[in-house]
């Protein structure tokens, strides 16, 4: 149950399939969620999943550079269904995935542009999260305007090898968002890529032939943010393994954190950053040295109050619901 707030974070994720992504998932918080899905039996699918959930809402459309009709290719591996043509010969669909690259049907499917939707539906995201199977480049250079000025974050697929034929590659990719004033966080690699043979001992292997890559406004450009902007983007980074940047961000930029506290601190959003720095800080409780302590004095200092240590952290209905 989302917690109401004047201040919802606003998700557009494009290449929905199967759901809302893990890294939004259990937002306490306002949510508004806004799903791409292309394929039109997943998105009638998600439709009915999602029926009860008001703040979740699913379009049939594809999201590219450009308006107009393109076809969408339904893979065997349903999830790895895409605008553009598998490459077969491939590390990933020639060794490891042989036969999910293998098209079972194709769909003509309307395509708009992510700003053009987001004009003509007033919408301003915060966040963008976007798996499009190889087309991500192009959903990117059609989000310019909302890159430029609103989008805080955003998590895409990048690929390194030519898993589909005229993918843009992790370079490209790179090279947008930085044009836009992003750096990029962290990938989600765990080191087990596209393998080549039996012979996988041990917990790394393959080739990195494609993941997930996280991209965050450079922190460098924070203190022209708003306050509310500030608060929504070190959410981000306490759910995507930056607590280290969520301090740095506050701690540098306290003129602006104090109009966080005074124009927040009776609203969901800030109860919900507050919920997350006590979780994170909370981490670091059993781990040796004096990170748990400088921890708790911080939060003394941004939140104005005082930690909930040992059983009070347990026992507090915000902490532990």
């Amino acid at each position: 149950m989302l917690t109401a707030s004047r201040y919802p974070i606003t998700v557009v994720d494009v290449g929905a399939r199967y759901g809302i992504h893990p890294s939004f998932s259990g937002i306490n918080t306002q949510l508004n969620y806004f799903a791409f899905e292309p394929d039109p039996e997943e998105a009638s699918r998600l439709a009915g999943k999602y029926q009860n959930a008001p703040w979740y809402k699913v379009f049939p459309l594809a999201v590219g550079e450009s308006d107009g009709e393109v076809t969408l290719r339904i893979l065997k591996h349903h999830g790895q269904s895409t605008i553009l043509t598998p490459n077969q010969d491939s590390a990933w669909f020639g060794s490891t995935r042989r036969g999910d690259g293998d098209i079972e049907r194709e769909e003509r499917v309307r395509m708009t542009t992510l700003d053009r939707w987001c004009a003509e539906n007033e919408v301003t995201p915060d966040f963008l999260k976007i798996d499009t199977e190889g087309f991500d480049f192009f959903v990117l250079r059609g989000a310019a305007a909302a890159l430029s000025s609103s989008v805080l974050a955003v998590r895409c697929e990048v690929l390194f090898h030519d898993v589909f034929h005229g993918a843009r590659l992790f370079d490209d990719i790179f090279r947008l968002m930085r044009e836009h004033g992003f750096c990029m966080a962290n990938l989600a690699y765990d080191g087990k890529g596209a393998h080549q043979s039996f012979f996988c001992p041990g917990d790394r292997w393959g080739l990195l032939t494609g993941c997930e890559a996280v991209f965050i406004k450079n922190p460098a450009s924070l203190s022209s943010m708003e306050a509310v902007a500030l608060a929504k983007y070190c959410i981000f980074c306490l759910r995507n393994d930056l607590p280290d940047l969520a301090f740095k961000v506050i701690s540098d930029n306290q003129s602006l954190w104090a109009n966080v506290r005074s124009t927040l601190e009776d609203d969901s959003l800030f109860r919900y950053l507050d919920f997350l720095y006590q979780h994170a800080i909370n981490k670091l409780k059993y781990i040796p040295g004096t990170g748990f302590q400088q921890a708790v004095e911080s939060y003394t200092r941004f939140f104005g109050k005082e930690y909930s240590d040992l059983h009070r952290f347990y026992e507090s209905s915000h902490l532990n619901p």
